[in-house]
C-alpha cells in the first residue's frame, strides 16, 4: 500500500524551537595597548661601541641589548652594558653605534605583547552588571569576521570626573601578535544573560514592521505574530508570545503560507 501525499500541502523544512540562555551585549570601542611597556635607561653618559638586538626583537630578562663607553678626554673606560629588565619585544629602539646616549633619555623600550589590554571606558549603569573575570568577544576591521577571546582583568573604582565614566581593561592573548599596540577594537560587553526561547533567523518572516513565524500543528502552518530580542549564533530570541519548546517552526518555504495553510514536512526540496 503506497503513502498518500497530499499534493495540496505545500513543502516546507523546519527546525524545532529551542530553549537556551541569550547574553545581552552592548559595543564599546577601545585601544589595545600593551601588556606592560618598560623603559631602558643606560647607567651612565657615553657614546654606543655595540648593539645585540633590534627593533621588534624579543629579548630575555638580563639580556644584553648594547654597549656604551664613557667617552671622557685622556681617560680609558670598559664598555658598560645595557641589559633588559623585563622579557618581552623591543617597541623603541633609539640606539645607533657611535651615537651618544644619556641617562635622562630611555634606549630602548621592552613591551609583553604575547598579552595585551583592550583599555575602554563604561557609563556609571554599567558598573554593577560587570564583573572582573566576565568573559569578553573582541573584533577589529583589521581582521574581519575573527574574534579574540578575552577577559575583563580591570575596573577602576575611581570616576573620570570629566568624561563620568570607569576605564575598564580586558585582557587578550596575542601569540601571534595580531593585536598591535595602538590599533582600536571592539568589544562586546554581556550585560545581562538569561533563559528564553529562540529560533533560527530563516525562520522570521516580515511585513513591514511587524514579524511572523510558522508553527506546524495537526500537519498545518499556524502564523504566529513575534516580538523578538537577542540574534545569537544564527538564532534570534522571541520576547513574545511564549513559545513551547521542540516544536517545529517553518524555515524555508513560510513565503508560500497563510495561517492554517496545510503543510508536509520534507528534508529537502
Amino acid at each position: 500500500i503506497e503513502n498518500k501525499i497530499d499534493v495540496k500541502a505545500v513543502p516546507v523544512k523546519v527546525k524545532k524551537i529551542k530553549k537556551i540562555f541569550v547574553t545581552e551585549t552592548i559595543k564599546i570601542v577601545g585601544e589595545i595597548i600593551p601588556y606592560y611597556r618598560i623603559d631602558v635607561y643606560p647607567r651612565l653618559n657615553g657614546i654606543v661601541v655595540s648593539e645585540h638586538t633590534g627593533l621588534g626583537k624579543e629579548v630575555k630578562k638580563g639580556q644584553v641589548l648594547a654597549e656604551i663607553i664613557q667617552d671622557i678626554p685622556g681617560m680609558e673606560f670598559s664598555p658598560v652594558k645595557i641589559v633588559a629588565t623585563r622579557n618581552g619585544k623591543i617597541i623603541m629602539d633609539a640606539v645607533e653605534l657611535g651615537k651618544r646616549v644619556s641617562i635622562q633619555h630611555p634606549v630602548y623600550t621592552i613591551s609583553k605583547l604575547k598579552q595585551v589590554y583592550l583599555k575602554t571606558e563604561i557609563i556609571q549603569p554599567m558598573l554593577g552588571k560587570l564583573k572582573i573575570g566576565i568573559p569578553v568577544l573582541v573584533e577589529t576591521d583589521a581582521y574581519p569576521g575573527k574574534k579574540f577571546n578575552g577577559k575583563i582583568a580591570e575596573i577602576n573604582p575611581i570616576m573620570n570626573r570629566l568624561s563620568r565614566t570607569f576605564e575598564i581593561k580586558i585582557l587578550l592573548n596575542n601569540p601571534d601578535f595580531m593585536l598591535k599596540p595602538g590599533m582600536f577594537a571592539v568589544a562586546n560587553l554581556p550585560i545581562n544573560k538569561h533563559k528564553n526561547f529562540v529560533v533560527p533567523l530563516d525562520a522570521i518572516v516580515r511585513n513591514g514592521s511587524r514579524k511572523y513565524i510558522f508553527i506546524i500543528e495537526n500537519k498545518k502552518a499556524k502564523k504566529v505574530k513575534v516580538k523578538t530580542g537577542i540574534i545569537q549564533n544564527n538564532n534570534i530570541e522571541i520576547v513574545s508570545p511564549t513559545l513551547t519548546e521542540g516544536k517545529p517552526v517553518v524555515v524555508l518555504g513560510q513565503n508560500m503560507l497563510k495561517d492554517n495553510t496545510p503543510v508536509r514536512i520534507v528534508e529537502d526540496f
